[in-house]
């Protein structure tokens, strides 16, 4: 795993571990890793297996790897951190993994931040066939299911335009085993929202006009925290399509992001080595 290390401008506040989302790259998060490194945080990123042009079938994963692989990073950054609070950060694909390493081991979080997290994927495939369709992706793991818009995915037409033309997003059909186990993971996560640390603040930013992944999913995950006595700050933004943060108006949900942190006294000392 090939992780970088962006150093905060002054003395670091935090460390997030950043995680992006299906078939792109962490190289699209140069804005917000800016926004967090400018507020004083530390910032850790790495690309998926099949992303970014890393080895392995293109966008073709199976989501409980990609949770193992998460932990594994998390565990990496543990060791190379220069402070000691840990906020996790994924968008879409990247936030049903981020929300399930966090379910599995919550030790040493001091937050978790999630965008348009898909918990449930439009369209949405029903728990019984989601699950049939995991089972048979282990025969047939290329079998193409649906296909992304890029439309659909911001509001401004400069992103979608870029989104097109950047070679290191995969631009093909989505396969039987991404489908599948995004969806079964991500009802995985649902269901086990409840059980959801108290101790670990949690805030989720979705669109209300995210037509890939549904903003109901984020209100279900959201609801669950707090009737677990969790706390769980959800920002859904009027008209916003999945990648609310790059459309129109994410530096203000950017700096929302950076003031709900600051909000919550993760103000983090750094660490003596």
């Amino acid at each position: 795993m090939d992780l970088t290390h962006i150093i905060a401008v002054g003395e670091p506040r935090g460390t997030i571990l950043l995680l992006h989302g299906y078939a792109e790259h962490a190289g699209r998060y140069s804005s917000l890793i800016e926004t967090f490194a400018a507020a004083g945080y530390d910032v850790f990123f790495y690309n998926q297996p099949g992303h970014g042009g890393e080895p392995g079938p293109a966008a073709r994963v199976d989501v409980a790897e990609l949770i193992t692989l998460h932990r594994r990073a998390r565990a990496l950054v543990a060791e190379r951190m220069r402070t000691d609070r840990l906020i996790l950060f994924g968008h879409s694909m990247g936030g049903v993994i981020t929300a399930a390493s966090a379910l599995i081991d919550p030790s040493g979080l001091a937050a978790v931040m999630l965008s348009g997290p898909a918990f449930r994927a439009r369209p949405e495939l029903p728990g019984g066939i989601a699950r049939l369709g995991y089972r048979l992706a282990i025969y047939l793991p290329f079998l193409p299911v649906t296909t992304l818009d890029p439309t659909n995915i911001s509001r401004d037409p400069d992103v979608v335009r870029d989104y097109k033309d950047d070679q290191l997003v995969y631009q093909g059909p989505v396969s039987l085993l991404s489908g599948a186990s995004m969806a079964v993971h991500g009802r995985r996560a649902l269901d086990h929202a409840h059980r959801w640390d108290t101790s670990v603040p949690l805030f989720i930013a979705h669109g209300d006009a995210d037509s890939i992944a549904n903003v109901e999913g984020s209100c279900e995950f959201a609801a669950a925290v707090r009737r677990a006595g969790g706390s769980a700050h959800l920002v859904t933004v009027p008209g916003g399509y999945h990648e609310i943060l790059r459309d129109p108006g994410h530096e203000l949900l950017e700096r929302q992001m950076v003031e709900w942190l600051d909000l919550h006294g993760l103000h983090a000392r750094a660490s003596v080595n």
